[in-house]
């Protein structure tokens, strides 16, 4: 079992604090000559109410972290206020950490379904995967892939 970090939790909420002050800021500035007062308290506004958000979802994740159950017969991912998924190994083709091309920071675990399974969507939405899983948790990323990946080779391994 996994937990997610109540530090990364944190460290979110933090940050998100701090960007929403920044947002609060700029509702009260004045314009300048290439941005007029109102785009800039509108851009302003948009950061605070996105910021909060996200302070809230932090908050919340900081009191009932994700939970992720590694078995025999496959995976389970337990999220904040959330009900349980379930995956079943016969139906994860590949496992694997993704990184997105805009950001090195912004990784997470992604799989794809196999054919067989019927889970596969025509449309990934411009993605190369089916499913991923949230970045938050006690081990990295890499850690995370390697410890799913190695659970199931053991699983089809015995059956």
């Amino acid at each position: 079992m996994i937990d997610g970090s109540r530090r990364k939790a944190f460290l979110k909420a933090l940050g998100s604090a701090v960007f929403g002050a920044v947002g609060f800021w700029m509702t009260g500035t004045s314009g300048t000559s290439r941005h007029p007062t109102w785009e800039i308290h509108a851009l302003g506004w948009f950061v605070v109410v996105a910021m909060a958000a996200n302070l809230v979802s932090a908050m919340l994740a900081s009191v009932q972290p994700n939970r992720l159950v590694i078995d025999s017969t496959g995976f389970r991912v337990k999220r904040c206020f959330r009900s349980e998924c379930s995956y079943r190994w016969e139906d994860i083709d590949r496992l694997w950490v993704f990184q997105s091309k805009a950001s090195r920071t912004v990784r997470f675990v992604v799989w794809t379904y196999t054919p067989e399974s019927g889970l596969v969507t025509p449309v990934r939405r411009g993605r190369d995967y089916d499913g991923w899983l949230p970045a938050a948790w006690t081990l990295s990323v890499d850690e995370v892939a390697a410890e799913l990946s190695a659970a199931k080779t053991r699983a089809l391994s015995q059956g």
